[in-house]
């Protein structure tokens, strides 16, 4: 599992490497099953969404594996931006080695980056909570009780 930070409220795009093997470096998706050379041989067509996945394809504009880098590039669309959320949205794939005897998972934590962490949460019912966020993007810097709501944001989750 690794969490990716959308630096900005309109990136939509992610660069994501994938390490193969025990090459854990703590900055790239590790993926002990699967080796460097099951990387090379890789393409697209062993990378599939998994179904318990909360972003599928429909979410994303664009996935692709280039197998010289061993990295996968994602693309999300707009509506999808407003998915993820300060506890991070997650991308599951399937990721299987060409002769299909391998096979791993890996797992994309996407989150806004304005969403700093929770401010408060309210139970609304039926497993809903309604969480107010502090916004990095907000210009108010003060600590009037009457303003800071300005610079929260709901969510839920």
């Amino acid at each position: 599992y690794r969490e990716y930070n959308l630096s900005s409220l309109t990136q939509k795009d992610l660069t994501i490497k994938l390490v193969g093997g025990s090459n854990l470096n703590g900055q790239d998706i590790n993926l002990p099953h699967i080796t460097a050379k099951d990387l090379d041989d890789l393409k697209i067509s062993d990378i599939t969404i998994d179904d318990s996945s909360k972003l599928k394809s429909e979410d994303l504009t664009n996935l692709t594996y280039d197998s010289t880098k061993h990295e996968l590039s994602i693309s999300l669309k707009d509506a999808t931006l407003m998915k993820t959320n300060g506890a991070g949205t997650q991308l599951i794939l399937n990721i299987k080695s060409k002769d299909g005897t391998k096979q791993d998972k890996a797992v994309i934590g996407i989150w806004r980056n304005y969403v700093t962490h929770p401010y408060f949460e309210l139970n609304t019912g039926n497993n809903m909570y309604l969480q107010y966020m502090l916004n990095n993007d907000s210009t108010y810097t003060g600590t009037d009780p009457s303003m800071i709501l300005n610079s929260a944001i709901p969510n839920y989750r």
